[in-house]
């Protein structure tokens, strides 16, 4: 039965061109939106001219200050933005020892002299933090250019994620209802059991293969946009992410964020079935989806990070998705009040709800099969709807 709904669904024209229209959008955004004043091709020049010549990090240092000073003077407000943005990523990698031991040293002094009553959060994350970084292997600086990096994890791609998700569910959970032909599926004692296990997993197959395709273009346009250098280097090396608390390459973060983003994602397509069966009405599932959208976006803009429910500001999917946040900062969650690995937090919290709206209607399909009579029905099949479908 996956099988059947994945041909199903790739025969499907609207299918390609949702994808089609996602990756152009996203490449319209890397290309006519999201630019600096100064070109890539000069960021580029500029970095693979250091590289290759033979300036220590302190001359190159001075080289860049003063020709930022002369831009300023001479009014070459791009020149001028281009060497600020080189003079940070330099002072960045040159500078990182001193802001790991800073790190320690605050942490000690907070420990220390600081009023934090003894079990509460705020002290045992202060103690995990500079425990964290004191044992954590030093990592290795490389230079290089940061800046495509940075811009990997765009939050539009995400966006556009979401898009597609709820499109391709729509396809798959919603358009055989309006057009009549689902009580043709349930033919079997179990047909609803299977049929809504095969089309989530088709489902979540479909939005991971669209993420790899996504990023992949990513990848590819920032690449010669910018550049991302050695991917080896350590990801510490990256100006963004030199509070990142694990030892991983620029590479190994990129490959995991990709990973991180299809959980989650696949987290939501679940919960895109859920809405689904219990919407009953397209319309109601179409609401109670951006229903949830919206109130994970209030969540992300009105929430306090240091509340009682900072969590919920973090393990929302507006702020998730920058994946970024998630994989390449050190940051604890307030958990029953203990601190819990961001990281560790979203995965735990993701696989909950997924089980939760996973089992909630598989319970149900499954009691609506083994029972003399019962109802079900995916959006659209409403009583007064298209169809209803009743098993004796």
């Amino acid at each position: 039965m996956v099988r059947n709904e994945g041909v199903k669904l790739l025969k499907n024209l609207y299918t390609w061109g949702i994808l089609l229209v996602c990756v152009i959008l996203n490449l319209i955004f890397f290309l006519y939106v999201d630019q600096e004043v100064y070109s890539g091709k000069e960021y580029r020049e500029l970095w693979q001219a250091y590289l290759s010549g033979g300036n220590s990090s302190q001359e190159e240092i001075q080289r860049a200050q003063e020709e930022k000073e002369q831009c300023s003077e001479n009014g070459m407000e791009a020149k001028k933005e281009l060497y600020t943005r080189y003079l940070y990523e330099l002072n960045s990698a040159a500078t990182y020892r001193e802001y790991r031991e800073g790190i320690l040293t605050n942490a000690k002094r907070m420990v220390l002299f600081s009023s934090f009553s003894d079990g509460s959060f705020a002290r045992k994350n202060v103690e995990k933090t500079a425990g964290h970084f004191a044992q954590m292997e030093p990592v290795e600086i490389t230079e290089g250019p940061f800046l495509g990096v940075e811009k990997f994890f765009s939050p539009v791609t995400a966006a556009l994620e979401l898009i597609f998700l709820f499109l391709a569910g729509y396809l798959l959970f919603i358009q055989e209802n309006e057009n009549g032909i689902r009580s043709l599926l349930y033919v079997t004692r179990y047909g609803k059991t299977r049929l809504f296990l095969a089309k989530t997993a088709v489902h979540i197959l479909c939005v991971a293969a669209a993420t790899l395709v996504m990023y992949g273009s990513n990848f590819l346009i920032l690449n010669a946009q910018y550049g991302l250098g050695d991917l080896s280097r350590s990801i510490q090396s990256v100006p963004k992410y030199r509070s990142c608390g694990n030892v991983l390459s620029v590479g190994g973060v990129l490959f995991s964020g990709i990973a991180v983003i299809i959980y989650l994602l696949a987290s939501l397509t679940v919960l895109f079935g859920f809405l689904c069966i219990w919407g009953k009405r397209t319309i109601f599932s179409v609401l109670l989806f951006f229903g949830c959208v919206a109130v994970s976006v209030l969540c992300y803009m009105q929430i306090p990070i240091n509340s009682a429910l900072g969590w919920l500001k973090y393990v929302n999917p507006v702020f998730c998705l920058d994946v970024g946040e998630v994989l390449g900062k050190y940051v604890n969650l307030n958990l029953f009040g203990s601190p819990v690995s961001y990281l560790l937090a979203v995965i735990f919290i993701y696989a909950a709800t997924a089980c939760v709206f996973f089992c909630c209607p598989g319970a149900g399909i499954v009691r609506s099969g083994r029972r003399e009579k019962g109802g079900f029905h995916f959006a659209g099949g409403s009583r007064g709807g298209i169809m209803r479908q009743t098993v004796t």
